[in-house]
């Protein structure tokens, strides 16, 4: 796990967190994720480029103060809202 909660840091030290691969609750092979390249955590815009590319749907859900606005302006930004 990590200390703290993850809305204590910043993007930058996110971003450098790993999936943990044994984590029951994920839905895809344990070897996708031991991929050293797909091992961190992605941002929301690149989940969403990814999603756009193969055309499925992401349902977001937003957690924190302050997510909604910045959230609207990159789907709005992607050309993404339905």
């Amino acid at each position: 796990g990590i200390e703290g909660n993850i809305l204590d840091y910043t993007a930058e030290d996110a971003k450098k967190l790993k999936f943990n691969p044994w984590f029951e609750e994920f839905g895809c092979p344990t070897s996708k994720i031991m991929d050293t390249n797909r091992s961190n955590i992605p941002t929301l815009e690149e989940v969403l480029l990814d999603a756009k590319e193969t055309g499925i749907t992401v349902l977001i859900e937003l957690k924190g103060p302050g997510t909604a606005e910045p959230v609207l302006e990159l789907v709005e930004c992607l050309n993404m809202v339905h």
